[in-house]
């Protein structure tokens, strides 16, 4: 499943690819999960981009 494909990229500590996903599902717990849990900044970067272009944040 797809859920399932997330956690494990999370596991793998695939940040890049897990944000990929969650843009990609237009899912902000997941990317949220991935923003929280990265420490790569260009990554946090993206997520914090990503919350705004899709609308999560303001």
């Amino acid at each position: 499943s797809v859920d399932e494909k997330f956690e494990t990229l999370i596991h793998l500590d695939m940040y890049g690819d897990a944000l990929q996903l969650a843009i990609k599902l237009k899912d902000p717990e997941k990317l949220t999960n991935v923003r929280n849990l990265c420490n790569d900044e260009a990554i946090c970067n993206q997520a914090d981009k990503a919350a705004m272009d899709l609308g999560f944040v303001s």
